[in-house]
């Protein structure tokens, strides 16, 4: 298969993949609240893209250091804090959910590309899916004010901002932390093309 079909199903694939992770955590957390922010371009594009911000690294430091630190948190504190860190409960179902997301998509992704086209067409349509949605995560934070801080990053980034006196922890409602976002974004973006375009590249049957 040529790159163009490659990219263009891999592409379709991890949408739907996201897509479909982001509606089961919803309906664990016992809702369809998913579809309330189908009027917000930047939260649509959060939900079909918002896994290419954070590196697989992250998505283990968030499934480790998450539970710890809500562990360190007076209960009493949890209802102002769980909203904070991205989830509706401390079960550890609710952490493992959302750092998959981080992965699962990007990973199943990059096999099926594998099986569709040669090593380097694999890897280049697997680096250009996720170059791509970083760069539409980047425009969806710094002109539509997606807020993309999550588990552990978004308690830190919570802190931060009170500590600094800017209040609110949102992705384009201040400056800085727009730029942060965007910085972490792009890391994310260039370690995710790398390390997934290399799976497709791995998982491919035929040389070039």
């Amino acid at each position: 298969m040529g790159f163009g079909k490659a990219f263009g199903i891999g592409l379709v694939i991890f949408i739907a993949l996201n897509f479909v992770w982001v509606l089961i955590m919803d309906l664990l957390a016992g809702g369809l609240t998913i579809f309330n922010n189908f009027t917000d371009i930047g939260a649509i594009l959060g939900i079909f893209f918002g896994g290419v911000a954070f590196s697989p690294t992250l998505a283990i430091m968030e499934l480790l250091l998450t539970p710890a630190i809500i562990s360190s948190i007076p209960s009493e504190m949890l209802p102002y804090v769980l909203p904070i860190l991205g989830i509706d409960s401390v079960e550890m179902m609710s952490f493992l959910l959302r750092a998959l997301y981080y992965i699962v998509p990007a990973m199943v992704t990059a096999i099926i590309i594998g099986r569709l086209a040669t090593k380097v067409k694999a890897f280049f349509a697997m680096f250009l899916i996720m170059i791509i949605s970083g760069v539409l995560l980047m425009i969806a934070v710094l002109m539509l004010n997606l807020e993309i801080y999550s588990g552990f990053l978004g308690l830190i980034f919570y802190m931060f901002t009170m500590m600094s006196g800017e209040g609110g922890g949102g992705g384009g409602g201040n400056g800085m932390l727009a730029m942060i976002g965007v910085l972490i974004i792009l890391i994310g973006a260039v370690v995710n093309s790398i390390f997934y375009g290399g799976i497709a590249a791995v998982s491919a049957k035929k040389d070039d």
